[in-house]
């Protein structure tokens, strides 16, 4: 998904899991995808919302 923020700004974000389970964010650093992620998104969806 993409949201525009006040500033113009456009922020990507994905969202897997159930939305009425807790939440955890990776955020990953500059130059990287959230590919860097994948093994943890796949391990923890199913208990929370990534």
């Amino acid at each position: 998904m993409i949201t525009q923020l006040s500033d113009k700004t456009n922020i990507f974000y994905e969202i897997y899991g159930n939305k009425n389970n807790k939440t955890i964010i990776f955020l990953h650093g500059n130059m990287e995808d959230s590919s860097l992620f994948i093994n943890q998104i796949n391990f923890f969806k199913d208990n929370y919302q990534v």
